[in-house]
């Protein structure tokens, strides 16, 4: 809730409401692009939206990445696309973190056949102005998850909530 506008996001479509908290009206709705080759095996849910100086940062589910939306009337600033590619059980749920002219953002789902390979979560950094990816790092690592015999059984490390950041160590 910020003012009187109250921001939420539905689960599966991923599609984000701003609604008028004195009268409970709808005063925009934005659907996000989910490209053709990302499957739905199972729902997607959203764990939360991010607000910061008038923009409302979002995960795009299926279409496995982040949106900027203009919190005034819900047009779209940017989406970062996939930040990887887009096919088994790869999705992003969790609301992301803003650190200075980062988004921080992370993956969930894929840690259970048969709703598409074992996908290892990522924490993903995006310029906060455009959305391009800066940086990735891959959650779960090691030889039971690496390898020709292993990755395609065994994922994990999912990104469920938003996290923290250390203020001080930055």
């Amino acid at each position: 809730i910020i003012g009187n506008t109250g921001y939420v996001q539905t689960n599966t479509v991923m599609e984000v409401v701003a609604f008028d908290l004195n009268t409970g009206l709808t005063k925009w709705t934005y659907v996000p692009i989910v490209p053709p080759n990302a499957k739905l095996p199972r729902a997607t849910s959203s764990h939360g939206l991010t607000y910061e100086n008038g923009i409302v940062y979002g995960p795009t589910g299926a279409g496995g990445g982040y949106m900027a939306l203009d919190a005034t009337n819900g047009k779209l600033i940017w989406d970062s696309g996939p930040i990887r590619p887009v096919g088994g059980a790869f999705r992003t749920s969790a609301a992301p973190l803003i650190w200075k002219n980062t988004v921080v953002a992370g993956s969930a789902l894929g840690d259970l056949p048969p709703y598409g390979f074992p996908e290892r979560g990522t924490v993903t950094g995006l310029d906060k102005k455009t959305g391009k990816k800066l940086w990735q790092t891959t959650l779960a690592v090691g030889p039971w998850v690496e390898g020709a015999n292993n990755n395609s059984s065994n994922g994990g490390a999912d990104v469920w909530t938003g996290g923290a950041i250390d203020m001080d160590k930055g």
